[in-house]
């Protein structure tokens, strides 16, 4: 007993020590990051121009869909609705965009109805365009995705998905156009807040 109680006292005075550095450091930052009001004038309705490849050989298809974008949770990360039709399938697809402090890094997931897996990816916006990057499987094999964002304007942008097997070589698979749907106003100052 007195050995076990030796142990505990020995881990909580271990801890201690570990977290004194960050301790004297302060709270970090909190709330919404700064590099989030880069791309909150994306938030609105938006109709998007799409066109896609089912396979890299294949050919380029086309379809047309629908955006719905908030800023929520104080600013603090992006939320997308989009839905349309790919070929005869209805496609509904929800998007979550945020910038981590900890990591550097602009993070995204994607999840949709024919999928029915969550994807992610990070990376960086230098000159007002955002890369992200991630692995992601289907059917069955490994791949990387890379989306690229830019050409953002208060009432549009472009995006381009494309797809490698050794994440050196990409190939197109998607590229959109989206335009706000209507005047409603200036989006920058959109921001629901909570869910």
């Amino acid at each position: 007993m007195f050995q076990r109680g030796r142990c505990l006292l020995f881990a909580a005075v271990a801890l201690t020590v570990a977290a004194a550095p960050v301790l004297a450091q302060g709270m970090p930052e909190m709330g919404q990051p700064k590099e989030m009001k880069t791309i909150q004038k994306m938030a609105g309705h938006f109709t998007c121009e799409f066109k896609y490849k089912m396979d890299p050989a294949g050919e380029w298809m086309t379809t047309t869909a629908e955006a719905e974008i908030e800023n929520r949770l104080d600013g603090c990360v992006q939320f997308m609705l989009f839905s349309g039709n790919f070929g005869d399938m209805p496609m509904e697809g929800v998007s979550l965009t945020s910038y981590s402090r900890e990591r550097g890094k602009w993070q995204m997931t994607w999840v949709d109805n024919m999928a029915a897996s969550l994807s992610y990816a990070e990376g960086d916006m230098k000159d007002g365009k955002m890369v992200l990057v991630g692995k992601d499987m289907s059917m069955g094999q490994e791949m990387w995705m890379r989306y690229s964002t830019y050409d953002i304007t208060d009432n549009s942008w472009k995006w381009t998905m494309e797809m490698s097997m050794d994440g050196k070589e990409y190939m197109p698979m998607g590229e959109a156009v989206y335009t706000r749907a209507g005047t409603g106003g200036n989006a920058a100052e959109k921001d629901e807040g909570g869910w």
